[in-house]
């Protein structure tokens, strides 16, 4: 009690922001280390109810919105592990309210499993759990039902380190809607242009998109009104766009697989998300109601 008082003490005689937080973060993680050590809280480790939140060395963090897609995310899991390049990453699953918490005993134990035990917390409100809980300097927003190519991690970090942290990252997608089935925005003309920064904002894919975090965050995360898939994305890259500064590269090293499955709830209700649209940000709506991508 003496030296949690002492660090408080000393924690408020700082001026410095950024000192008094680099102080907090150097104490709190040498008493979680602490904690770990001890079997408690080594048991409590391996249950994957908490993120460990406190790693400042993590360069990517891969976030999956997750409901019941048990065979799924393992192979998507799998494909990260299997990446060419080695860089410090965590993978992070949020759990939108499955029937139960069964996936927790399957996945690796270094997954940050996370379960809200209410159905429709929604997908942007998943995503953006993922970020917060996250320690990497860049995020990685990937759906659990998709193969990452063995090049994608490769791929990506050297669009940042090229392009620099002010644009999003957005991949192909093979076999969306069947197998053999061509990326859908090929149809508007985005792969024309690959891995160059471009302005085309409108057809960002959430759930194959790399951000730096600061900008995820200055953009304000996916609004978490809209609570099924499929607008959300766009209309982030919408967000996006009022940013002069920021573009979007569309890579083809970063190909991800669709893998087939019956179809989810992840887009179950576009007139909702449309009539919220059309409330909360009417120029957008009427840009949609133009076909602009």
């Amino acid at each position: 009690m003496k030296n949690i008082k002492k660090f408080i003490k000393t924690l408020f005689s700082l001026k410095n922001k950024k000192e008094a937080c680099q102080l907090a973060r150097k104490v709190c993680n040498k008493i979680f280390h602490s904690f770990l050590r001890k079997k408690s809280g080594r048991d409590l480790l391996k249950k994957h109810f908490f993120a460990y939140v406190l790693n400042s060395d993590i360069k990517v963090s891969f976030i999956y919105p997750y409901y019941d897609k048990k065979d799924t995310v393992l192979k998507s899991i799998e494909s990260i592990k299997n990446q060419k390049v080695l860089a410090k990453y965590e993978i992070i699953l949020i759990d939108d309210g499955s029937n139960n918490t069964s996936v927790a005993q399957i996945l690796p134990p270094d997954v940050i499993y996370l379960w809200r035990n209410k159905f429709g917390y929604g997908i942007s409100r998943s995503r953006n759990l993922g970020a917060k809980i996250s320690n990497g300097e860049y995020l990685v927003f990937i759906d659990p039902d998709l193969i990452l190519s063995p090049s994608y991690l490769e791929s990506m970090l050297e669009h940042f380190y090229e392009f620099g942290n002010k644009v999003v990252l957005t991949g192909y997608l093979r076999d969306y809607h069947f197998l053999g089935c061509e990326d859908p925005r090929v149809a508007w003309g985005v792969w024309e242009r690959p891995n160059v920064p471009t302005k085309r904002f409108l057809s960002i894919a959430g759930g194959n998109m790399a951000i730096h975090r600061n900008l995820f965050f200055e953009v304000g995360g996916f609004d978490e009104d809209l609570i099924y898939g499929g607008v959300e994305d766009l209309l982030f890259g919408h967000l996006l766009s009022q940013r002069s500064e920021t573009h979007v590269v569309y890579s083809t090293g970063m190909t991800v697989t669709h893998i087939p499955h019956p179809i989810g709830l992840a887009h179950n209700d576009y007139d909702s998300t449309w009539r919220i649209i059309s409330l909360k940000y009417p120029e957008f709506y009427e840009l949609n109601l133009k076909g602009y991508r």
